[in-house]
C-alpha cells in the first residue's frame, strides 16, 4: 500500500523582501524596489588629474576600469621617402572593489604624439601614457611609440600596459617600404578591443592621416608632415 503526502503552500505574498524567509513570496513591486537599489553608472574621464567615486556607492561596488594610451605619432619628411606609422596605445583592464564613495583619485590621460614635420627627416612624438593610481599600485597604459624617419623601417612599437587583470600592447605601426620610391607611406598601429584605429596608408604629397578614437598611432607622411596619434581615455562601469 502507497501512501502519498502533499503540502500546498497558502500563497501569502509581501510588498517586502526578508532574508532567510521562504513561505511569504515577494511582490512585484518589491522585487522592482530590490532591483532599483541595484544601481550602476559609469566615469568617462578624457581630461585632468581626477577620477572620482560617485556618492551613492558603497564599499562592495565594484568597478571595471579600462585604460588606452595615446597613439604614437606617425614619421614626416621632406622628401620623396615613405614613411612609418605610429604605434598604437596599450590596453589595461582591472576590477576593483574596497572604493570608498566621493573619493578622488590621481589619474593621467595620455596625450596622442604629435607627427614628425614635413619640413625636414622628422620623427614622430611618443604618445602619453594614461594612469591610475589606487593605494600603492599604479595601473598603465602606455602610450605608443613615434616612428622613426627611415627608408624601410619598422613602425613605433605599441604601448605597453602594467598591473592590470588584462594587459594588452598597442598594435605596432606600419612600415615604411624598403623602395623609397613606392608611394604609400605607412599607416598608424591600433588600440585594441576597437578602441581606436590607426591613421590609413597616406600617398606621396599627403599629411599623414590622424589616428581615431582613443589610442589610434599616426600614419607616416611621404614629402609631408606625420599624422597626430589619439589621446588615451579612462572608462569605468560600476555595479553596487
Amino acid at each position: 500500500t502507497n501512501s502519498t503526502s502533499n503540502t500546498y503552500a497558502d500563497g501569502k505574498v509581501a510588498d517586502s523582501i526578508t532574508n532567510g524567509v521562504t513561505t511569504i513570496a515577494p511582490s512585484q513591486n518589491a522585487v522592482f524596489d530590490a532591483l532599483a537599489l541595484k544601481s550602476a553608472g559609469t566615469i568617462i574621464v578624457t581630461s585632468g588629474t581626477s577620477f572620482t567615486t560617485p556618492s551613492n556607492i558603497t564599499t562592495s561596488t565594484i568597478f571595471f576600469i579600462e585604460l588606452i594610451g595615446a597613439g604614437g605619432g606617425g614619421a614626416g619628411t621632406n622628401s620623396t621617402n615613405s614613411t612609418p606609422g605610429g604605434g598604437g596605445g596599450g590596453y589595461c583592464f582591472v576590477k576593483v572593489t574596497g572604493l570608498s564613495p566621493s573619493t578622488t583619485y590621481t589619474c593621467a590621460i595620455g596625450t596622442g604624439g604629435t607627427g614628425g614635420a614635413g619640413g625636414g627627416n622628422n620623427n614622430g612624438n611618443n604618445g602619453g601614457d594614461t594612469t591610475l593610481t589606487i593605494g600603492a599600485v599604479t595601473h598603465s597604459a602606455n602610450g605608443g611609440t613615434g616612428a622613426t624617419c627611415s627608408v624601410g623601417f619598422t613602425g613605433g612599437a605599441g604601448g605597453t600596459a602594467a598591473n592590470g587583470d588584462l594587459n594588452i600592447s598597442g598594435q605596432i605601426g606600419g612600415d615604411s617600404p624598403a623602395i623609397s620610391s613606392l608611394l604609400i607611406a605607412g599607416a598608424g598601429g591600433n588600440s585594441h578591443l576597437g578602441w581606436g584605429f590607426g591613421g590609413n596608408e597616406t600617398r606621396s604629397g599627403t599629411t599623414g592621416k590622424s589616428g581615431t578614437g582613443f589610442g589610434g598611432g599616426g600614419a607616416g607622411g611621404k614629402n609631408a608632415a606625420g599624422g597626430n596619434g589619439a589621446n588615451g581615455i579612462i572608462y569605468c562601469q560600476y555595479v553596487n
